[in-house]
């Protein structure tokens, strides 16, 4: 009986650190079959669809989004930002304020968890030369 409380603290110590490992492989391999592998971009740029007759000036906020993906771990791991693209279509809109959503186009096999945010601000102004 002595011998298994010699060393109590230590013991202890050993068996929450263990349970704190077992709880974060747990967490973090549950909702994946075998092969899937998540990812997260920081920092995308959001890119502007425009037709080629449009003139004037566009600021969007945020310029730059948030996106988390999964898919096979082969094509997760080569996966750059410059393999996403994000968008906003500004094709056929006057001047104005819009709130609009994002558009994407993401390799094959690849799906989007998360976006944020999944809108983005939008002003339109043409300058004076532009006829409305």
């Amino acid at each position: 009986m002595k011998k298994i409380f010699s060393n109590f603290w230590l013991k202890l110590f050993s068996l929450l650190l263990a349970s704190i490992m077992w709880y974060y492989v747990n967490t973090q391999t549950r909702f994946l079959p075998a092969g899937l592998t998540e990812r997260e971009f920081r920092d995308v740029p959001v890119k502007i669809l425009l037709s080629s007759k449009d003139i004037g000036e566009v600021k969007i906020s945020p310029e730059k989004v948030n996106i988390k993906v999964k898919g096979k771990k082969a094509v997760i791991s080569k996966l750059g930002k410059d393999d996403i693209i994000l968008f906003v279509n500004l094709e056929g809109l006057k001047e104005g304020r819009y709130l609009l959503p994002l558009h994407w186009e993401l390799p094959a096999e690849v799906k989007i968890i998360s976006l944020h945010p999944r809108e983005v601000k939008v002003e339109i102004t043409f300058n004076s030369l532009h006829y409305k």
